[in-house]
């Protein structure tokens, strides 16, 4: 049973799936009539499509998804550091 006070990324770490990368790429699309549905918007709305995959030390993958985001309402923000370089 999960406890509910440790967040995701703690749970995964103690089940063995730290992260150590991922990868993930914006494209700006126009939105199917599904996702428009879904987003309560125009079928010819942009929308952002994120597709991303994460992986361990041993380049096991755990975490793949694909979202579609409406930048008026969720912004997107991007931070980049170099680790161990």
């Amino acid at each position: 049973m999960l406890p509910g006070t440790a967040t995701l990324s703690e749970l995964l770490a103690r089940s063995g799936y730290s992260l150590a990368g991922a990868h993930r790429s914006l494209r700006a699309v126009t939105a199917s009539a599904e996702i428009a549905a879904a987003l309560k918007i125009r079928k010819t709305t942009p929308v952002v499509q994120i597709q991303s995959t994460s992986w361990t030390a041993q380049e096991r993958r755990y975490d793949t998804y694909e979202t579609y985001v409406r930048t008026d309402v969720v912004p997107l923000e991007i931070n980049v550091s170099a680790v161990g370089q």
